[in-house]
């Protein structure tokens, strides 16, 4: 299959080895770039009892202080782990992939009265960890590290890709993918995509596609990449490449 991978070019190239090695034909098309806020830290930060990461993007720009690098940290998955240890930090607990159940470990392992948490975060975010602790009686200070910004053109192969009608899939893992895609659907003339299907971490994250004549909008059940692929391999009948 020839599948279009929208996702940022500090995540796309792995997931288009991933494709490949399930025998795929990837164009990758980037439509957000990340990089690195130069916000300073919240006041009160060096009260933090312990901090948060959900992405290994939280550690983009200048290094953390010391003082919080000997802080307790909580990750999101392994590859926010493996980020934090990198810069510096000298007690990680890696958690869950999923921020709502993060949220329950840390409320398990922490109590509110130890002082605020720290959360290294994105500038977009759905906000459910955010919910979760403070519900529970949480201090939580927000520093925000880095930001998604929206690629306003798109790259010449995915024009010629679209015009000509050579993809069949389109990998979508948020709803501001999906909305830069139909921006530049309109920029390059509404080329025809009704031999595209559009497949998506999520029902919300396929909303903007839907004036677009796709052949289909699919969503997972899961919104995790390891449940896009296997929607992928149990579509078409491929295998994962020998992922669980």
């Amino acid at each position: 299959m020839r599948i279009l991978v929208t996702r940022p070019a500090d995540r796309a190239e792995a997931l288009a080895e991933r494709l490949r090695a399930m025998g795929h034909a990837p164009l990758v098309a980037p439509t957000l770039e990340i990089e690195a806020c130069d916000a300073p830290p919240p006041e009160g930060a060096s009260r933090a009892a312990a901090l948060i990461a959900t992405s290994p993007r939280a550690f983009l720009g200048a290094p953390l202080p010391p003082a919080l690098r000997a802080r307790p940290l909580h990750a999101v998955g392994p590859a926010s782990a493996a980020a934090a240890r990198e810069a510096g930090f000298e007690h990680v607990e890696q958690g869950p992939s999923d921020g709502g159940a993060l949220a329950e470990r840390i409320i398990a392992r922490h109590a509110p009265a130890e002082g605020p948490l720290l959360y290294l975060a994105g500038h977009h975010r759905r906000g459910d960890l955010e919910r979760a602790l403070r519900s529970a009686g949480f201090e939580l200070m927000i520093w925000e590290r880095y930001r998604a910004v929206r690629v306003a053109t798109p790259p010449p192969d995915l024009a010629r890709a679209l015009a000509s009608g050579a993809l069949d899939l389109a990998l979508f893992h948020s709803a501001r993918s999906a909305e830069v895609f139909a921006d530049w659907w309109v920029r390059l003339g509404r080329p025809d995509l009704s031999m595209l299907v559009a497949v998506g971490l999520s029902p919300t994250v396929l909303v903007p596609l839907g004036d677009l004549g796709l052949r289909d909008r699919l969503a997972v059940e899961v919104p995790r990449e390891e449940a896009l692929l296997k929607r992928l391999a149990n579509l078409y009948g491929e295998d994962d490449g020998g992922q669980d």
